[in-house]
């Protein structure tokens, strides 16, 4: 059986309140409980950090794509199960899409909504209709849904984009969206 992956882009920020890499290594186990796997960034810290491993201490498979770059010390988390390694941060990108089957965005900053933003262009033109969820956990991205909103309200983009996703505020949410996406 193919192994399935949820890839979950978000912060590798240390600096963060707790409460976000608590939830984050809840939803690593989640993953690997619902049969899935992990791909991501490849870091060790901060959210990146808490979903690897969560999702081994659940048992699960992790596969983390980074550019060569990143192999420093401190950098990139040593007990992925696979490691893939591109020359560019465009190369990472493509690949944590191609290997993946449903996308998780969880808190993060401008790398995380840059993946974010990629992967939604993509469904919107059509070439993907993998799942993809915003993990609003304590309201992170209230102000994104609401600039989303607003470039619907203001005819920027069509109502459509705001049906390319869907938002969750717990780990389990976020399993329960991708479990009925890809079941």
């Amino acid at each position: 059986m193919e192994r399935r992956y949820v890839c979950a882009y978000g912060a590798s920020s240390t600096q963060l309140d707790s409460a976000y890499y608590v939830q984050c290594e809840r939803l690593g186990s989640l993953i690997a409980e619902h049969g899935y796997a992990l791909c991501f960034g490849g870091g060790t810290l901060g959210v990146m950090g808490a979903l690897v491993r969560g999702t081994k201490k659940a048992g699960g498979h992790a596969l983390g794509i980074a550019p060569k770059f990143f192999d420093t010390d401190g950098i990139l988390h040593k007990d992925c199960d696979e490691f893939l390694f591109t020359e560019t941060m465009g190369e990472r990108k493509a690949l944590l899409t191609a290997k993946s089957h449903a996308f998780v965005v969880c808190p993060g900053g401008i790398g995380t909504l840059d993946e974010f933003f990629d992967i939604l262009t993509l469904k919107q033109l059509g070439v993907y209709d993998k799942p993809l969820v915003i993990f609003n956990l304590n309201g992170c991205y209230d102000a994104l849904i609401s600039l989303l909103q607003g470039l619907v309200r203001d005819n920027f983009s069509g109502a459509d984009i705001l049906s390319l996703f869907k938002v969750a505020n717990t780990a389990e949410e976020v399993m329960a969206i991708i479990d009925n996406g890809l079941n």
